[in-house]
């Protein structure tokens, strides 16, 4: 990013939005992917984002208003791996596909 946009007074943010998802009291939702931003055949600008929650948002680019969601599936929960780090829980998960499929 060109230093000279970056540090200009046009330069900022422009909404904050508060998401409401709040699964079972776990706290709020957080973004850790990259947001899609697109312009359709009318001009109007939409931001998507997906949540650690597995809600999906479809928001107005430039008010940050929620203008559709949508759940896909209860959320992975840390409390779900046991006490085990993630990657441990990974390689957990293939080595049992591995066995299965040897099994077949």
């Amino acid at each position: 990013m060109d230093p000279a946009i970056v540090g200009s007074a046009n330069f900022g943010r422009i909404f904050q939005t508060k998401l409401p998802g709040n699964f079972n009291k776990i706290g709020p939702e957080q973004i850790f992917s990259q947001p899609l931003l697109f312009t359709g055949n009318d001009g109007v600008q939409y931001i998507y984002l997906a949540t650690t929650q597995n809600n999906l948002y479809q928001l107005d680019a430039k008010t940050g208003a929620i203008l559709k969601s949508r759940n896909l599936h209860v959320p992975f929960l840390t409390a779900d791996l046991n006490g085990m780090q993630m990657n441990d829980f990974v390689r957990r998960q293939k080595a049992d596909r591995h066995a299965l499929h040897r099994l077949r």
